[in-house]
């Protein structure tokens, strides 16, 4: 719960919406406190959930209390994806890819499925034909298999016009393409672990675009991290490397990643963050492009990081629900 207070000159509505827009964008920084005394103060309950950004430094959240999508530039809150009239939308996992898409997994009960949406939505307004530009329902991949529950979505340019989409559901990770001009996703297969272990709960993805790499994290007691290689081409990708502790403390229940990479890539240029959620901690990790290798840890705190993104210039974001 978080206390912001309405500015004067706004309409109801507009301080509303501008209210969750500002919460959301800032709560990985903010700790729950009142803002200026004058006028009348709303308290919000949110959510903030897995986050991404495009380069232009446009932040993109998942925010499950409304089962909404934000974004926001700086503290502008500039869009606001509501699910339709009738239900049925349910945001899990989000990613930006180029040329103005987001993939997004719907965690919907009676429907769980991949999503292609367009980036260009302003003011609150419902999911609908003008924002979904495609879909895959994962009752479709394996239809004789219990339908697995859709989590972390991460992509990769392969050419212009085409993604390689990756989906942590289930016990597996699902791979796509995704075509631009015929708005379709394809099957293309399927990661059940990596380096000899089976996955249990895979929860977060990360694509290292530079180095093109795959990281996935792993829950449900593996609790590990993977390295991939071999992610962009025709072959099934590689497990490099894998880790399940840093400094001596195993990994308790890691649900995100993210990965960071300079250019001119140094040797170690490749950052990866974990979300290491019941040890209340961020550690960071590099690859030299065969093994992943220890770089820092962030000291424990009383508050359970989720999701972790890296920012155009860098910067590392983290929610807290």
């Amino acid at each position: 719960m978080m206390t912001i207070a309405r500015r004067r000159g706004l309409t109801g509505s507009q301080a509303s919406l501008l209210a969750l827009g500002l919460l959301a964008v800032m709560s990985a920084f903010l700790t729950p406190g009142c803002g200026n005394d004058e006028g009348e103060t709303i308290i919000i309950t949110l959510i903030p959930w897995t986050l991404d950004f495009d380069p232009s430094n446009e932040l993109f959240l998942v925010e499950r209390k409304s089962l909404s999508i934000w974004k926001s530039t700086g503290d502008n809150l500039s869009g606001q994806l509501l699910p339709p009239s009738g239900g049925g939308f349910s945001p899990w996992g989000i990613d930006v890819g180029d040329e103005d898409i987001l993939f997004v997994s719907d965690d919907t009960a009676a429907r769980p499925r991949l999503l292609a949406l367009s980036t260009d939505f302003t003011d609150a307004v419902p999911l609908g034909p003008e924002t979904l530009l495609a879909e895959v329902e994962l009752s479709e991949i394996h239809p004789d298999d219990p339908i697995p529950v859709p989590r972390a979505v991460e992509s990769l340019a392969l050419a212009p016009g085409t993604f390689r989409v990756f989906l942590a559901a289930g016990a597996q990770v699902l791979v796509f393409d995704y075509s631009v001009t015929a708005e379709r996703f394809s099957y293309w297969q399927t990661l059940a672990g990596g380096c000899g272990f089976p996955f249990e709960k895979p929860q977060g993805l990360a694509v290292d675009v530079l180095n093109r790499r795959l990281y996935v994290v792993d829950g449900g007691g593996n609790d590990r991290l993977y390295q991939f290689s071999g992610i962009d081409g025709i072959l099934p990708a590689v497990c490099d490397d894998e880790v399940d502790q840093s400094e001596g403390v195993s990994f308790d229940n890691p649900v995100g990643v993210a990965a960071w990479s300079d250019e001119p890539a140094p040797e170690d240029n490749n950052k990866i963050v974990v979300a290491d959620a019941d040890n209340q901690r961020l550690v960071a990790f590099f690859s030299d492009g065969a093994e992943i290798l220890p770089d820092y840890v962030e000291p424990s705190t009383t508050r359970r990081p989720f999701d972790v993104a890296f920012a155009p210039d860098g910067k590392l974001w983290a929610t807290y629900p």
